[in-house]
């Protein structure tokens, strides 16, 4: 039997169920898939007389996390979700408002403007409609999102550490594991930070088995690349640099820029550890050369700061 084309598909299809296809086709787009970003400009285009204010703005929330999740294009991401906030001012569909505002907040904590990020985040998890079915899972990523903000800019880490566990409390009887995961590899990295490195391998550990049974390709590579930074500071160099390579693997079949330049850092500094300066050099650089077309300000100058280190004990 033929296939209907997509065109033909979405001729019979209503509002509501346009919407629904919007919101699953989201999911495939975070995770960089070419072909949901073809059929997301596709159902855009094909069907003019439902794209009322409802969908415009889940199609917004589409093509903005697009843009930063699986292009690490921060600004242009940004962009479009305040054009979508300035066309719809008042707009009664409050949870849909929020998740643009918190995207917006998460790109600017992307770009280092943490008082920006911060700013949008809580306005964001202030305005959630908490009579909505959604509500508890919503407000669990926001706070999220506010612990990663704390956790970039370096302060806050034991208020940050609060709001992962208050989201752990909401995420309790969510079907949605890979969320869990993520707040439990949020608090490894917190307790990284602070140094507690077996609780923080403990989190990264429980969090890389639920991303494995759900073959989440990109969230595996982040843990991976956590557990190897872990590794690192315990001195277990073999092991840091497996789950390092894992990673990159993982990250170089995926494409996604910023994380690919995440674990080129990785392994600059795994190698200026264990004395190799011409493989730090080498990685460091191509860290450099991803993140500085990408606009991150504070990785930039850590990344600099890392080959500049490297460049001073070459030249002894």
């Amino acid at each position: 039997m033929a296939t209907l084309p997509y065109r033909a598909i979405v001729k019979y299809m209503n509002k509501e169920q346009l919407i629904k296809k919007i919101r699953l086709n989201r999911e495939q787009l975070t995770r960089n898939d070419a072909a949901a970003a073809e059929e997301l400009y596709s159902m855009k285009a094909a069907h003019p007389e439902l794209l009322d204010e409802e969908v415009r703005l889940s199609l917004a929330l589409s093509e903005a996390l697009f843009e930063s999740h699986a292009k690490s294009d921060y600004k242009r991401s940004i962009d479009i979700s305040l054009a979508a906030l300035a066309e719809f001012p008042d707009s009664p569909y409050r949870n849909m408002v929020s998740m643009i505002t918190r995207n917006i907040g998460l790109c600017y904590a992307h770009l280092g403007e943490f008082d920006l990020a911060e700013r949008y985040l809580l306005d964001a998890l202030n305005n959630l409609d908490q009579s909505d079915s959604v509500y508890k899972s919503n407000k669990a990523l926001i706070l999220h999102n506010l612990a990663m903000t704390c956790e970039f800019k370096g302060t806050g880490l034991e208020k940050a550490i609060d709001y992962l566990n208050q989201a752990l409390v909401l995420l309790e009887n969510d079907s949605d594991h890979t969320k869990k995961a993520n707040c439990l590899m949020g608090l490894g990295n917190l307790y990284n930070s602070l140094d507690n490195l077996p609780k923080a391998l403990d989190k990264y550990l429980q969090a890389a088995e639920i991303f494995e049974t759900d073959t989440d390709l990109g969230n595996i590579a982040a843990t991976y690349s956590n557990i190897a930074n872990c590794y690192l500071k315990m001195q277990e160099f073999e092991l840091s640099e497996s789950y390092h390579n894992k990673a990159l693997e993982l990250r170089i079949k995926l494409g996604t820029p910023y994380p690919l330049g995440v674990s080129y850092y990785n392994l600059g500094v795994h190698y200026k550890r264990k004395g190799d300066y011409v493989n730090a050099s080498l990685y460091l650089h191509k860290a450099h050369a991803i993140i500085s077309e990408l606009g991150d300000k504070p990785f930039i100058a850590q990344i600099s700061q890392e080959i500049d280190a490297v460049d001073l004990i070459s030249n002894r």
